[in-house]
Protein backbone atom coordinates (compact mmCIF):
# COMPACT_ATOMS: atom_id res chain seq x y z
CA UNK A 1 0.00 0.00 0.00
CA UNK A 2 1.67 3.69 -1.37
CA UNK A 3 2.20 6.11 1.52
CA UNK A 4 -0.91 9.11 1.20
CA UNK A 5 -0.45 12.07 -0.66
CA UNK A 6 -1.61 15.27 0.30
CA UNK A 7 -3.09 18.15 -1.92
CA UNK A 8 -4.56 21.91 -1.10
CA UNK A 9 -8.00 22.36 -2.66
CA UNK A 10 -8.89 26.35 -1.67
CA UNK A 11 -9.23 26.60 1.66
CA UNK A 12 -8.56 22.76 2.82
CA UNK A 13 -5.94 20.28 2.82
CA UNK A 14 -7.02 16.39 1.08
CA UNK A 15 -5.47 13.34 1.53
CA UNK A 16 -5.11 10.90 -1.39
CA UNK A 17 -4.41 7.22 -1.57
CA UNK A 18 -6.77 5.56 0.92
CA UNK A 19 -8.19 1.91 0.82
CA UNK A 20 -11.31 2.09 1.95
CA UNK A 21 -13.42 -0.85 2.84
CA UNK A 22 -17.30 -0.95 3.73
CA UNK A 23 -19.60 -2.31 6.53
CA UNK A 24 -21.76 -4.93 4.77
CA UNK A 25 -24.41 -5.10 7.44
CA UNK A 26 -25.14 -1.43 6.92
CA UNK A 27 -24.32 2.05 8.11
CA UNK A 28 -23.45 2.40 11.71
CA UNK A 29 -22.84 4.98 14.52
CA UNK A 30 -18.79 6.42 14.35
CA UNK A 31 -17.51 3.88 16.96
CA UNK A 32 -18.68 0.90 15.12
CA UNK A 33 -16.91 1.76 12.47
CA UNK A 34 -13.77 3.20 14.21
CA UNK A 35 -13.73 0.37 15.96
CA UNK A 36 -14.33 -2.20 12.54
CA UNK A 37 -11.62 0.20 11.19
CA UNK A 38 -8.61 -0.92 13.60
CA UNK A 39 -9.72 -4.87 13.46
CA UNK A 40 -9.10 -4.74 10.09
CA UNK A 41 -5.83 -2.61 10.35
CA UNK A 42 -4.43 -5.21 13.14
CA UNK A 43 -5.32 -8.05 10.28
CA UNK A 44 -2.97 -6.29 7.51
CA UNK A 45 -0.52 -4.71 10.38
CA UNK A 46 2.46 -4.70 7.71
CA UNK A 47 1.44 -2.00 5.68
CA UNK A 48 1.41 -0.16 9.10
CA UNK A 49 -2.20 2.33 8.77
CA UNK A 50 -1.99 4.90 11.27
CA UNK A 51 -5.10 7.02 9.97
CA UNK A 52 -8.42 6.55 9.06
CA UNK A 53 -11.29 8.44 7.40
CA UNK A 54 -14.96 7.54 8.48
CA UNK A 55 -18.01 7.73 6.61
CA UNK A 56 -21.51 6.24 7.77
CA UNK A 57 -21.31 3.06 5.98
CA UNK A 58 -17.07 2.92 5.06
CA UNK A 59 -14.02 3.54 6.29
CA UNK A 60 -10.41 4.37 4.36
CA UNK A 61 -6.77 3.72 5.94
CA UNK A 62 -3.79 5.42 5.45
CA UNK A 63 -0.20 5.33 6.25
CA UNK A 64 1.68 8.73 6.44
CA UNK A 65 4.07 10.27 8.60
CA UNK A 66 3.52 13.59 7.56
CA UNK A 67 -0.20 14.14 7.40
CA UNK A 68 -1.23 17.91 7.65
CA UNK A 69 -3.22 19.10 10.90
CA UNK A 70 -7.54 19.05 9.70
CA UNK A 71 -6.48 17.02 6.56
CA UNK A 72 -10.06 15.62 4.52
CA UNK A 73 -10.03 12.08 2.69
CA UNK A 74 -10.27 13.60 -0.88
CA UNK A 75 -12.62 10.95 -2.40
CA UNK A 76 -14.68 11.05 1.22
CA UNK A 77 -15.18 14.97 0.51
CA UNK A 78 -16.94 14.31 -3.14
CA UNK A 79 -20.61 14.75 -3.01
CA UNK A 80 -22.14 13.14 -5.90
CA UNK A 81 -25.77 14.91 -7.01
CA UNK A 82 -27.96 11.37 -6.24
CA UNK A 83 -26.82 8.70 -4.47
CA UNK A 84 -27.34 6.35 -7.33
CA UNK A 85 -25.18 8.27 -9.62
CA UNK A 86 -21.59 6.28 -10.38
CA UNK A 87 -18.62 8.46 -10.75
CA UNK A 88 -15.07 7.12 -12.56
CA UNK A 89 -12.67 10.17 -12.77
CA UNK A 90 -9.00 10.84 -13.87
CA UNK A 91 -7.62 14.05 -12.20
CA UNK A 92 -4.23 15.33 -12.97
CA UNK A 93 -3.00 17.20 -9.75
CA UNK A 94 0.47 18.16 -10.32
CA UNK A 95 3.29 17.00 -12.89
CA UNK A 96 3.46 13.56 -11.32
CA UNK A 97 0.35 13.13 -9.45
CA UNK A 98 -2.96 11.69 -11.05
CA UNK A 99 -5.79 10.69 -9.04
CA UNK A 100 -8.25 7.98 -10.05
CA UNK A 101 -11.06 8.49 -7.73
CA UNK A 102 -14.40 5.13 -8.23
CA UNK A 103 -17.51 5.59 -6.30
CA UNK A 104 -20.46 3.70 -7.08
CA UNK A 105 -23.36 4.47 -5.97
CA UNK A 106 -22.36 6.19 -3.15
CA UNK A 107 -20.04 3.68 -2.15
CA UNK A 108 -15.98 4.27 -2.56
CA UNK A 109 -14.66 1.45 -4.24
CA UNK A 110 -11.57 -0.59 -2.33
CA UNK A 111 -9.45 0.69 -4.53
CA UNK A 112 -11.06 4.21 -6.20
CA UNK A 113 -8.83 6.36 -4.43
CA UNK A 114 -5.83 5.70 -6.12
CA UNK A 115 -2.50 8.27 -7.21
CA UNK A 116 -0.23 7.55 -9.48
CA UNK A 117 3.28 9.00 -11.30
CA UNK A 118 2.03 8.95 -14.90
CA UNK A 119 -0.92 9.18 -16.93
CA UNK A 120 -0.44 5.73 -18.12
CA UNK A 121 -0.72 3.89 -14.77
CA UNK A 122 -3.96 6.34 -14.15
CA UNK A 123 -5.45 4.68 -17.21
CA UNK A 124 -4.53 1.87 -16.45
CA UNK A 125 -5.79 1.73 -12.95
CA UNK A 126 -9.24 3.66 -14.29
CA UNK A 127 -9.62 0.79 -16.84
CA UNK A 128 -9.52 -1.85 -14.05
CA UNK A 129 -12.58 0.02 -12.50
CA UNK A 130 -15.23 0.02 -15.27
CA UNK A 131 -16.75 -3.00 -14.67
CA UNK A 132 -17.60 -1.64 -11.62
CA UNK A 133 -18.78 1.61 -12.66
CA UNK A 134 -20.76 0.45 -15.70
CA UNK A 135 -18.97 2.85 -18.17
CA UNK A 136 -16.11 5.07 -19.24
CA UNK A 137 -13.78 7.50 -16.80
CA UNK A 138 -14.06 10.72 -17.09
CA UNK A 139 -10.26 12.38 -18.13
CA UNK A 140 -9.17 15.94 -17.02
CA UNK A 141 -5.74 16.67 -18.06
CA UNK A 142 -4.52 19.06 -16.43
CA UNK A 143 -4.26 20.67 -13.27
CA UNK A 144 -6.17 23.46 -13.85
CA UNK A 145 -9.24 21.13 -15.06
CA UNK A 146 -8.83 19.17 -12.39
CA UNK A 147 -9.35 21.73 -9.34
CA UNK A 148 -12.16 23.78 -11.42
CA UNK A 149 -14.37 20.16 -12.02
CA UNK A 150 -13.66 19.19 -8.51
CA UNK A 151 -13.88 22.48 -6.20
CA UNK A 152 -17.81 22.48 -6.49
CA UNK A 153 -17.94 18.40 -5.84
CA UNK A 154 -15.97 19.37 -2.43
CA UNK A 155 -17.64 18.72 0.86
CA UNK A 156 -15.71 18.30 3.33
CA UNK A 157 -16.61 16.97 6.96
CA UNK A 158 -14.53 14.92 9.41
CA UNK A 159 -10.86 15.31 8.99
CA UNK A 160 -8.51 12.49 8.95
CA UNK A 161 -8.20 11.29 12.70
CA UNK A 162 -5.22 8.46 13.98
CA UNK A 163 -6.46 5.08 13.68
CA UNK A 164 -5.13 4.72 17.50
CA UNK A 165 -4.79 6.72 20.83
CA UNK A 166 -1.75 8.39 21.13
CA UNK A 167 -1.35 9.65 24.24
CA UNK A 168 2.47 11.18 23.44
CA UNK A 169 1.02 13.11 21.24
CA UNK A 170 1.17 16.11 22.90
CA UNK A 171 4.82 15.38 24.36
CA UNK A 172 6.28 15.11 20.85
CA UNK A 173 4.56 18.03 19.86
CA UNK A 174 6.71 19.99 22.60
CA UNK A 175 9.87 18.19 21.90
CA UNK A 176 9.37 19.08 17.78
CA UNK A 177 8.68 23.02 19.05
CA UNK A 178 12.23 22.77 21.62
CA UNK A 179 13.69 21.00 18.43
CA UNK A 180 12.73 23.65 16.01
CA UNK A 181 13.74 26.59 18.14
CA UNK A 182 17.00 24.77 18.60
CA UNK A 183 17.22 24.56 15.10
CA UNK A 184 16.57 28.06 14.63
CA UNK A 185 19.54 28.71 16.74
CA UNK A 186 22.23 26.87 14.76
CA UNK A 187 21.21 28.44 11.60
CA UNK A 188 21.63 31.69 12.88
CA UNK A 189 25.11 30.38 14.11
CA UNK A 190 25.73 28.74 11.70
CA UNK A 191 24.29 31.44 9.10
CA UNK A 192 27.03 33.67 10.79
CA UNK A 193 30.02 31.15 10.32
CA UNK A 194 28.92 31.02 6.27
CA UNK A 195 29.47 34.24 5.92
CA UNK A 196 33.37 34.41 7.20
CA UNK A 197 34.19 30.96 4.83
CA UNK A 198 32.15 31.81 2.27
CA UNK A 199 34.48 31.57 -0.64
CA UNK A 200 35.63 28.13 1.14
CA UNK A 201 32.38 26.76 1.63
CA UNK A 202 30.92 27.94 -2.14
CA UNK A 203 33.62 25.71 -3.61
CA UNK A 204 33.72 22.43 -1.51
CA UNK A 205 29.65 22.84 -2.02
CA UNK A 206 30.46 22.93 -5.62
CA UNK A 207 32.75 19.51 -5.51
CA UNK A 208 30.51 17.65 -3.30
CA UNK A 209 27.13 18.68 -5.42
CA UNK A 210 29.16 17.77 -8.76
CA UNK A 211 30.60 14.29 -6.95
CA UNK A 212 26.97 13.10 -5.28
CA UNK A 213 25.55 13.92 -9.04
CA UNK A 214 27.84 11.99 -10.52
CA UNK A 215 27.55 8.99 -8.04
CA UNK A 216 23.59 9.31 -7.79
CA UNK A 217 23.86 8.77 -12.07
CA UNK A 218 25.93 5.68 -11.55
CA UNK A 219 23.62 4.45 -8.72
CA UNK A 220 20.69 4.47 -11.60
CA UNK A 221 22.90 3.22 -14.48
CA UNK A 222 23.77 -0.04 -12.00
CA UNK A 223 20.31 -0.43 -10.68
CA UNK A 224 17.75 0.61 -13.01
CA UNK A 225 15.12 -1.58 -11.45
CA UNK A 226 15.03 1.29 -8.47
CA UNK A 227 13.00 3.47 -10.56
CA UNK A 228 10.20 1.64 -11.82
CA UNK A 229 7.31 -0.10 -10.53
CA UNK A 230 7.27 -3.44 -10.13
CA UNK A 231 3.53 -5.10 -10.21
CA UNK A 232 3.99 -8.64 -9.68
CA UNK A 233 5.78 -7.48 -6.27
CA UNK A 234 2.16 -6.14 -5.58
CA UNK A 235 -0.03 -8.37 -6.62
CA UNK A 236 -1.49 -12.05 -4.88
CA UNK A 237 -0.10 -15.56 -5.70
CA UNK A 238 -2.27 -16.84 -8.57
CA UNK A 239 -3.63 -19.87 -6.58
CA UNK A 240 -5.43 -17.39 -4.10
CA UNK A 241 -7.15 -14.90 -6.67
CA UNK A 242 -8.06 -17.66 -8.83
CA UNK A 243 -9.89 -19.45 -5.79
CA UNK A 244 -11.65 -16.26 -4.45
CA UNK A 245 -12.99 -16.13 -7.70
CA UNK A 246 -13.53 -19.11 -8.83
CA UNK A 247 -15.58 -19.53 -5.19
CA UNK A 248 -17.16 -16.24 -5.41
CA UNK A 249 -18.20 -17.22 -9.42
CA UNK A 250 -19.36 -21.22 -8.17
CA UNK A 251 -21.18 -19.76 -5.00
CA UNK A 252 -23.77 -17.64 -7.36
CA UNK A 253 -27.18 -19.09 -7.87
CA UNK A 254 -27.91 -20.16 -11.78
CA UNK A 255 -31.53 -18.47 -11.15
CA UNK A 256 -32.36 -15.83 -8.63
CA UNK A 257 -36.10 -14.14 -8.14
CA UNK A 258 -37.05 -15.86 -11.42
CA UNK A 259 -33.52 -14.05 -13.14
CA UNK A 260 -30.83 -15.92 -14.79
CA UNK A 261 -27.29 -15.96 -14.25
CA UNK A 262 -25.83 -13.99 -17.59
CA UNK A 263 -22.26 -12.99 -17.10
CA UNK A 264 -19.88 -12.67 -14.50
CA UNK A 265 -16.88 -10.49 -14.25
CA UNK A 266 -14.27 -11.19 -11.19
CA UNK A 267 -11.79 -8.72 -10.04
CA UNK A 268 -9.59 -10.96 -6.94
CA UNK A 269 -9.09 -9.06 -4.10
CA UNK A 270 -11.49 -5.84 -5.10
CA UNK A 271 -15.00 -7.08 -6.44
CA UNK A 272 -17.44 -9.74 -8.38
CA UNK A 273 -19.89 -7.75 -11.21
CA UNK A 274 -22.81 -10.60 -11.67
CA UNK A 275 -25.10 -9.68 -14.52
CA UNK A 276 -28.29 -11.76 -14.77
CA UNK A 277 -30.99 -12.15 -17.49
CA UNK A 278 -34.64 -11.55 -17.11
CA UNK A 279 -36.98 -14.73 -17.07
CA UNK A 280 -41.00 -14.78 -18.14
CA UNK A 281 -42.78 -13.91 -15.20
CA UNK A 282 -39.32 -12.83 -12.58
CA UNK A 283 -40.46 -9.55 -11.01
CA UNK A 284 -39.09 -6.63 -11.15
CA UNK A 285 -40.59 -5.11 -7.95
CA UNK A 286 -39.40 -7.50 -5.35
CA UNK A 287 -35.76 -7.20 -5.94
CA UNK A 288 -33.57 -5.96 -3.43
CA UNK A 289 -31.95 -2.99 -3.53
CA UNK A 290 -28.24 -4.51 -3.98
CA UNK A 291 -29.56 -5.81 -7.56
CA UNK A 292 -29.52 -2.98 -10.63
CA UNK A 293 -31.56 -2.51 -13.38
CA UNK A 294 -29.07 -2.48 -16.71
CA UNK A 295 -31.26 -2.80 -19.36
CA UNK A 296 -35.21 -3.84 -18.90
CA UNK A 297 -33.90 -7.32 -19.45
CA UNK A 298 -30.75 -7.14 -17.19
CA UNK A 299 -29.69 -6.36 -13.90
CA UNK A 300 -26.38 -6.12 -12.37
CA UNK A 301 -25.26 -6.94 -8.66
CA UNK A 302 -21.63 -5.38 -7.36
CA UNK A 303 -19.93 -7.91 -4.70
CA UNK A 304 -17.20 -6.66 -2.60
CA UNK A 305 -14.59 -8.86 -2.05
CA UNK A 306 -11.91 -9.07 0.64
CA UNK A 307 -8.21 -8.12 -0.04
CA UNK A 308 -5.78 -10.88 -0.84
CA UNK A 309 -2.63 -10.42 1.09
CA UNK A 310 0.70 -9.92 -1.66
CA UNK A 311 2.57 -12.60 -2.45
CA UNK A 312 6.64 -13.11 -1.38
CA UNK A 313 8.76 -10.68 -2.69
CA UNK A 314 10.50 -12.25 -5.69
CA UNK A 315 13.46 -9.74 -7.25
CA UNK A 316 13.85 -9.22 -10.60
CA UNK A 317 16.18 -11.46 -11.69
CA UNK A 318 14.37 -14.32 -9.97
CA UNK A 319 11.89 -13.61 -13.04
CA UNK A 320 11.42 -16.28 -15.96
CA UNK A 321 12.69 -15.32 -19.61
CA UNK A 322 9.93 -14.50 -22.37
CA UNK A 323 10.57 -17.84 -23.76
CA UNK A 324 9.77 -19.45 -20.96
CA UNK A 325 6.65 -17.10 -19.55
CA UNK A 326 5.26 -18.03 -23.52
CA UNK A 327 5.74 -21.92 -23.49
CA UNK A 328 4.13 -22.09 -19.83
CA UNK A 329 1.09 -20.23 -21.73
CA UNK A 330 1.42 -21.89 -24.94
CA UNK A 331 1.33 -25.33 -23.34
CA UNK A 332 -1.53 -24.84 -21.04
CA UNK A 333 -3.95 -23.40 -23.19
CA UNK A 334 -3.06 -26.56 -25.98
CA UNK A 335 -3.51 -29.20 -22.54
CA UNK A 336 -6.31 -27.19 -21.78
CA UNK A 337 -7.70 -26.95 -25.50
CA UNK A 338 -8.42 -23.65 -25.00
CA UNK A 339 -8.39 -20.16 -27.06
CA UNK A 340 -5.51 -17.86 -26.61
CA UNK A 341 -7.59 -14.56 -27.99
CA UNK A 342 -4.67 -12.20 -26.81
CA UNK A 343 -1.04 -12.54 -25.89
CA UNK A 344 1.95 -10.22 -26.26
CA UNK A 345 4.88 -8.26 -25.35
CA UNK A 346 5.10 -4.71 -24.67
CA UNK A 347 8.76 -3.15 -24.78
CA UNK A 348 10.85 -1.69 -21.68
CA UNK A 349 9.70 0.89 -19.78
CA UNK A 350 11.50 3.86 -20.42
CA UNK A 351 12.54 6.92 -18.67
CA UNK A 352 15.19 9.66 -18.40
CA UNK A 353 16.38 10.56 -15.25
CA UNK A 354 18.46 14.12 -15.45
CA UNK A 355 21.19 13.11 -18.40
CA UNK A 356 20.60 9.31 -17.79
CA UNK A 357 18.29 7.49 -20.24
CA UNK A 358 16.85 4.47 -18.13
CA UNK A 359 15.43 1.03 -19.05
CA UNK A 360 13.50 -1.78 -17.28
CA UNK A 361 15.71 -4.98 -17.11
CA UNK A 362 12.53 -7.00 -17.67
CA UNK A 363 9.14 -6.40 -20.15
CA UNK A 364 5.68 -6.85 -19.60
CA UNK A 365 2.53 -8.42 -21.63
CA UNK A 366 -0.84 -9.69 -21.53
CA UNK A 367 -2.81 -13.11 -22.23
CA UNK A 368 -6.43 -14.19 -22.52
CA UNK A 369 -7.12 -17.61 -22.35
CA UNK A 370 -11.05 -18.51 -23.01
CA UNK A 371 -12.93 -21.72 -23.37
CA UNK A 372 -11.30 -22.83 -20.17
CA UNK A 373 -12.69 -26.13 -19.16
CA UNK A 374 -15.25 -25.60 -16.00
CA UNK A 375 -13.31 -28.45 -14.19
CA UNK A 376 -10.06 -26.75 -14.36
CA UNK A 377 -11.60 -23.61 -12.63
CA UNK A 378 -13.27 -25.81 -10.18
CA UNK A 379 -10.19 -28.00 -9.49
CA UNK A 380 -8.01 -24.96 -9.34
CA UNK A 381 -5.66 -26.77 -11.49
CA UNK A 382 -5.56 -23.99 -13.76
CA UNK A 383 -4.90 -21.53 -11.09
CA UNK A 384 -1.86 -24.15 -9.97
CA UNK A 385 -0.56 -24.42 -13.61
CA UNK A 386 -0.22 -20.52 -14.36
CA UNK A 387 1.66 -20.38 -10.38
CA UNK A 388 5.34 -19.15 -11.03
CA UNK A 389 7.45 -15.74 -10.42
CA UNK A 390 6.22 -13.59 -13.32
CA UNK A 391 2.20 -14.48 -14.28
CA UNK A 392 -0.54 -12.18 -12.10
CA UNK A 393 -3.98 -12.72 -12.53
CA UNK A 394 -6.17 -9.98 -13.41
CA UNK A 395 -9.68 -10.92 -13.81
CA UNK A 396 -11.70 -14.21 -14.25
CA UNK A 397 -14.64 -13.62 -16.45
CA UNK A 398 -17.99 -16.77 -16.87
CA UNK A 399 -21.02 -16.65 -19.35
CA UNK A 400 -23.32 -18.58 -18.23
CA UNK A 401 -25.26 -18.84 -21.25
CA UNK A 402 -22.52 -20.12 -23.00
CA UNK A 403 -20.61 -22.04 -19.60
CA UNK A 404 -17.76 -19.94 -20.98
CA UNK A 405 -14.47 -19.11 -18.42
CA UNK A 406 -12.18 -16.89 -19.56
CA UNK A 407 -8.78 -16.45 -17.85
CA UNK A 408 -7.28 -12.83 -17.74
CA UNK A 409 -3.89 -11.71 -16.56
CA UNK A 410 -0.51 -9.87 -17.24
CA UNK A 411 3.09 -12.01 -17.55
CA UNK A 412 6.85 -10.22 -16.66
CA UNK A 413 9.52 -11.98 -17.76
CA UNK A 414 13.65 -10.68 -17.12
CA UNK A 415 15.65 -9.40 -20.57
Amino acid sequence: MASLRFVNIGDCEYAVGLWWQVRHSGPAPRKVILDLARKTAREFEKEQYNLVAIRPQQFGLGQSSEAPDKCHALAGAIRMRREVDSFLCIFNLADDFWWVCSISKGIIAANGDTWHSTREEAEKAAHSQQQLIEGDFVLYDTPEESLAALEPLLSPERALEPLFPNPDKRKRQIQQILLFAASIALIFVGFSLFNKLKEQETMRQLRYSLDARAKHEDELRRYPERIFAMPWQNAPLVTAAGTQCANAILNQPSVYLGWSLADMFCAPGDSLAVYRAHNIGASYIDLPEKMNFVTAQKTVQSVSLPRIPTRPSVPHTSLPTRKQVTAVIFELTQALKANLEIFGWEPPEQTIRGDVQLSAPWQSGKFTISGVPHSMVASGLVFKALEQHGLILTSIVYKATVKNWTIQGEAYARL
